[in-house]
């Protein structure tokens, strides 16, 4: 993960959301990797950036926001 400029909680993120069948919210996020919501979101917020995970809306819930891997997020 560190040639390609992730942190370890970055990546952590990135193996969470591959292994997930649906996507996640952030705070699923927070949960799954048993760290609080903000260091979920600092996170995601830096894996946004990178291009490697995208922000959706929820299929079950307009207001909530789903993430999803990128294609470059899958490799």
């Amino acid at each position: 993960s560190a040639p390609r400029g992730l942190n370890p909680t970055q990546a952590q993120v990135l193996a969470l959301l591959h292994a997930s069948a649906a996507p996640p919210r952030i705070s699923d996020v927070a949960e799954g990797m048993a760290v609080t919501l903000p260091t979920a979101s600092d996170a995601v917020k830096a894996l946004v950036a990178k291009g490697l995970v995208a922000k959706t809306r929820a299929p079950d819930d307009a207001r909530a926001v789903a993430l999803t891997l990128t294609d470059a997020g899958r490799e």
